[in-house]
């Protein structure tokens, strides 16, 4: 019902005041079965989900003495991800790496949440542990080809364009392997959109 207040629909009018607080019980009282709930009030509490934007106000009597609202809602994402919701886990693994407030840097915390999402079938986390074992990352774990390519060549025969077309560049210029022209053709040749080219660290 917090959905349907925030949204208005099912014949209600939007309403904050009624959704917030359905919404923050809803996180509060997520599970296993239903982990959705936590992810999704932690969007709202970042102001990150979808085209709605709630006044800041309307969270304070749910923010304990002390904390503020990019607390709880890393607090409500960690819940998520614990619950097992790979959007949630590949949320985490991206704010990590890119030191998404409230979340600082840390490139071990991300290849871990990456890793979980990967492991649930998150097409997208594949090609991020893809770039992160490219490069490695200074003072926390080395660069690795083989499994650059490991998780590339997953995400590619998935079908994500931006892992055919690295899995292409990983061909032409020979990562995880020996250079193979007539692979990395066949490879750019799958790719049916534009692409930027691959962000490294």
């Amino acid at each position: 019902m917090g959905m349907a207040h925030l949204m208005g629909q099912l014949g209600l009018q939007p309403s904050f005041e009624a959704a917030i607080p359905l919404l923050q019980r809803a996180a509060t009282l997520a599970t296993v079965d239903v982990p959705q709930p936590a992810y999704v009030y932690g969007l709202l509490l970042l102001q990150e989900f979808s085209h709605i934007s709630i006044p800041p106000s309307c969270f304070l009597p749910f923010i304990p003495p002390g904390s503020s609202a990019q607390a709880e809602a890393r607090k409500h994402l960690e819940r998520a991800a614990y619950l097992n919701f790979s959007p949630a886990q590949y949320k985490l693994g991206h704010a990590y790496e890119f030191a998404a407030p409230p979340f600082p840097f840390d490139a071990l915390l991300s290849v871990q949440y990456y890793s979980l999402a990967s492991q649930q079938g998150e097409v997208e986390a594949d090609m991020a542990l893809s770039k992160w074992f490219l490069c490695g990352a200074d003072g926390a774990f080395d660069k690795d080809e083989s499994l650059a390519y490991t998780f590339a060549e997953k995400a590619a025969k998935k079908g994500l364009p931006s892992a055919e077309f690295a899995m292409g560049y990983y061909a032409e210029v020979g990562v995880g392997g020996p250079k193979d022209v007539e692979a990395a053709r066949r490879w750019y040749t799958k790719v049916s959109r534009p692409h930027h080219l691959l962000c490294f660290h």
